[in-house]
């Protein structure tokens, strides 16, 4: 069976394709430890707001710009 296949309609137990891009995980660590940050600091409706921007960004990178 072909790779992409494989990946696409099987389930393994690990991805394809693991997450080597520096970059990636450098950003998604800066947006990990700015919530950390202001879940000490901030006002719980502050928290809602960036908490709803944050899934909404994720949503729009990983489904839209993906492509």
């Amino acid at each position: 069976m072909h790779r992409d296949a494989y990946c696409r309609y099987a389930r393994p137990r690990r991805s394809c394709k693991p997450i080597r891009d520096k970059r990636f995980l450098l950003t998604w660590g800066a947006i990990i430890a700015a919530l950390a940050v202001l879940l000490i600091c901030a006002p719980s409706w502050l928290l809602v707001l960036i908490s709803c921007a944050v899934i909404c960004l994720m949503y729009f990178y990983f489904t839209k710009w993906k492509k």
